[in-house]
């Protein structure tokens, strides 16, 4: 398939780069990685025909936004399963589930490195689609955005926090239902979030297109690699 052969042709190295690229903010992508990073996409976004892994009788499946990707509308998170509690992955992939999430901080690389001793061949690794996050990604930003706010004059600051607030109620997230607290002390932590949202259009190069960014998702993404023992993911975020 036409989709599977763009994969192919990106060796290990144009994953890390490309995958370090689409982690950061767009608008921050300059000189010549911003047409190689289009054109990769727009690629894969053509080759948009659909791609089955894992289909089975009794499990629904729906493409994945505009990817091709069929994945299963039940998918697995991975964040409670550990290298000697591995049965339930194989017991999902048995009935038709192809979607498996993962990420760094899930028991602190426990979670990857079991996927990892599940799809130990290529062709158990080609069966399913894996989807990993940049865990370190929110900290690292918020941090360096905060480093710049702290030198800013006062009258600078409160702007700033005056759109980081409409920024946070035009998201809705203080609506009920709306946002699902997915661990203790997380709703503390969009406060920073937003703070960086807001500073992102004037102060976004210094941070979203800085080197420490991209050595960053680089590495993360170096080490779950290595952990799930594949040369690439099918979804990032």
């Amino acid at each position: 398939m036409e989709k599977r052969k763009i994969k192919k042709e990106i060796g290990r190295r144009e994953f890390l780069q490309m995958g370090s690229l689409a982690a950061l903010s767009v608008p921050f992508i300059t000189g010549h990685e911003a047409p190689v990073l289009h054109n990769l996409a727009q690629q894969s976004l053509k080759s948009n025909a659909p791609e089955w892994r894992n289909r089975q009788e009794g499990m629904a499946y729906r493409q994945l936004g505009r990817t091709g990707l069929m994945v299963s509308e039940l998918g697995f998170g991975t964040e409670r399963i550990t290298p000697v509690n591995i049965r339930p992955l194989e017991v999902a992939i048995d009935r038709g589930i192809n979607y498996f999430d993962t990420a760094p901080q899930y028991g602190r690389g426990a979670a990857e490195t079991s996927l990892g001793k599940v799809l130990n061949t290529s062709s158990k690794r080609d069966k399913v689609f894996v989807a990993t996050k940049i865990s370190p990604f929110p900290g690292l930003r918020n941090r360096l955005y905060r480093e710049i706010f702290d030198t800013l004059p006062a009258t600078k600051k409160e702007a700033i926090q005056n759109r980081a607030i409409q920024l946070r109620k035009d998201c809705g997230i203080e609506n009920p239902g709306y946002f699902m607290v997915y661990w203790p002390g997380q709703p503390r932590q969009l406060d920073g979030v937003f703070l960086s949202d807001a500073m992102m259009e004037e102060y976004g190069e210094r941070v979203e297109g800085s080197q420490e960014f991209k050595k960053l998702i680089i590495s993360t993404l170096e080490e779950s690699m290595k952990r799930v023992g594949t040369d690439y993911f099918d979804v990032m975020h």
